[in-house]
């Protein structure tokens, strides 16, 4: 579970559609699709009964539908069951006619129940649609999770498919693969075929994701934090060597996520893991990187991960050898 005040509804909308409490109309939207999808499939399965949806489930498609079509089957009784269930997907689509929809909601059919799904774009909730939506339905924006909600909820939902892991390796499974939970859904769901019964290690993990244990960009984050010169140069060779397995894009954004986190410590006057939005197993990490790397340090390197940036995407063109690039950025980042 995330423990988060702006998920309080989300999980207040979650346990009204398992007890089957059901409202006229339906609105979620916002960059993290996972929520929006596990909504809609829990409506899916709690509104009409299996043996009903050839009759009360429609899906509508918002670039190849109007609002006109949406609000007469919306009018529509359902046939076999209670509640007849009408799911609009990529409604952020539909931009003309919104003010007949207005009229349908201000007296929406009582045994439909309308979800419009707003895909990878926020709602604006000063529109009049958000704000009749409110009034007679349930409105939630999703916004991207910070890195340290995406690794709770990464060990809570590794839980409810059988996985036993701690916070190393869901921090391991998010920075390789990412935020999107959609994505770490299918990585926990393909770990539980390989691992069975048997916890989730550090080793499973690597293999998993294809880099080898003590060769990685997360060990060379970790050398690069403590100054230890010669172990990064030595897993910087590794990287390089195995470019398809360690792209240096990521490589690099993960060292910027990494050196942004200690900016914003050096920056904040409470120096906690929940102002740097991670989790408490890391804080001495970054604690130990602060003595390394002080305010001004930590700009430079910056500075330097933006040049390297620049030149691998042509912007700053002159070498586009990984292991140059690589080599003579942490060169760098111990002289600065």
């Amino acid at each position: 579970m995330i423990n988060s005040k702006r998920f309080k509804k989300y999980y207040q909308v979650k346990k009204d559609i398992q007890n089957k409490i059901f409202l006229p109309f339906y609105l979620f939207s916002g960059q993290e699709s996972f929520f929006i999808e596990e909504l809609t499939q829990m409506l899916e399965k709690s509104v009409v009964d299996k043996d009903a949806e050839a009759f009360d489930l429609m899906k509508l498609y918002g670039d190849s539908t109007k609002i006109n079509e949406i609000v007469s089957t919306a009018k529509l009784y359902p046939v076999l069951g209670k509640y007849r269930l009408l799911i609009v997907k990529r409604a952020q689509n539909l931009t003309k006619g919104v003010d007949l929809l207005i009229r349908y909601l201000n007296d929406p059919l009582e045994s439909t129940v309308l979800v419009f799904c707003f895909e990878g774009k926020s709602i604006n909730q000063r529109t009049k649609l958000a704000k009749v939506a409110n009034s007679v339905g349930i409105v939630l924006d999703f916004k991207s999770l910070y890195d340290s909600e995406v690794e709770n909820w990464t060990i809570n939902r590794s839980k409810t498919v059988g996985l036993r892991m701690n916070i190393k390796q869901a921090r391991m499974i998010r920075e390789f693969n990412g935020n999107s939970l959609t994505k770490i859904q299918s990585i926990l769901d393909k770990l539980k075929l390989v691992v069975g019964e048997k916890p989730v290690t550090s080793d499973i993990v690597y293999d998993y994701i294809g880099i080898s244990r003590d060769f990685n960009v997360f060990e060379l984050q970790k050398a690069i934090g403590k100054r230890e010169i010669s172990n990064a140069f030595m897993i910087a060779k590794h990287l390089t060597n195995n470019p398809k397995v360690n792209p240096f894009v990521v490589t690099l954004s993960i060292l910027h996520k990494y050196f942004t986190k200690l900016l914003t410590y050096h920056c904040i006057y409470n120096k906690n893991e929940a102002s740097l939005q991670i989790n408490p197993y890391f804080l001495s990490e970054y604690q130990l990187a602060a003595k390394n790397y002080d305010l001004e340090q930590t700009k430079k390197v910056l500075l330097e991960i933006f040049n390297v940036d620049l030149r691998i995407k042509g912007i700053k063109a002159s070498r586009t050898d990984y292991q140059t690039e690589l080599n003579e950025l942490i060169s760098k980042i111990f002289n600065c």
